[in-house]
């Protein structure tokens, strides 16, 4: 039980730095945008760190 809340939160900060990706890719094509696509760069690296300091204390703890 406790691997699968690890999986997760590698997963959702993954899916959330993608979506703030796609959100600053509809802004840079001029299509309408919902949020401020500066704070969805900002965002997306932020959950991007965040899943790849998940993904090597997951990795750590398997060793």
């Amino acid at each position: 039980m406790k691997k699968i809340f690890k999986v997760i939160f590698i997963i959702l900060p993954l899916i959330l730095a993608t979506t703030g990706v796609i959100e600053f890719i509809h802004y840079l094509r001029g299509s309408g945008v919902t949020r401020n696509p500066y704070m969805s760069v900002l965002l997306a690296v932020v959950f991007y760190t965040f899943a790849i300091r998940n993904i090597l204390a997951f990795n750590k703890e398997n060793e």
